[in-house]
């Protein structure tokens, strides 16, 4: 069995870039994330899981906020529940990252990202990483470099759809 990602992605579609352009710079730094357009390792077993299960696992909650994804269902569903896990627990770490100006009508997050502003993944995965601390981001290695072990056939995909990515969105 996979080690599920411990970082979610929330985003609607029109977002997409802007989600390709976060999972791309996590995956070249070694940290899997659950994106619903790239699906995790576990997912590409044959084990898909409900995509809300994904962030009862998850330490580090990213969610894209623009125009789009705040009139979207699931988005607000995932937030609600990314909420709701940061009641009860304090290991979730919270962050939107505004693509417009807009006022988001969700809770309020932990730290908030206006990628207007700074619209470099490398630096806002960096970002992440360093508040996150060294532990998280040397189990997340842990876990992508298990994965890579036990499903090579499965890994290359997604290290198809990673590892040439521009870092640009």
């Amino acid at each position: 069995m996979a080690i599920e990602p411990q970082v979610f992605i929330c985003y609607g579609r029109p977002d997409n870039t802007v989600a390709d352009a976060l999972a791309s710079e996590f995956w070249r730094n070694r940290i899997e994330c659950y994106n619903y357009m790239g699906k995790p390792m576990e997912d590409r077993l044959g084990n898909e899981l409900p995509h809300l299960s994904y962030i009862y696992a998850c330490r580090l909650f990213i969610a894209i906020i623009s125009k789009e994804s705040i009139e979207r269902y699931l988005v607000a569903e995932e937030i609600a529940h990314a909420q709701q896990m940061a009641s009860l627990s304090e290991q979730l770490f919270r962050v939107h990252i505004l693509t417009d100006v807009i006022q988001s009508p969700f809770p309020k997050p932990d730290f908030v990202i206006n990628w207007r502003s700074s619209p470099d993944p490398p630096a806002i995965v960096s970002e992440l990483l360093g508040r996150m601390g060294t532990e998280f981001v040397e189990r997340n290695q842990k876990a992508w470099e298990i994965n890579k072990s036990l499903y090579p056939d499965k890994w290359e995909d997604l290290d198809a759809r990673y590892a040439g990515k521009s870092a640009d969105a």
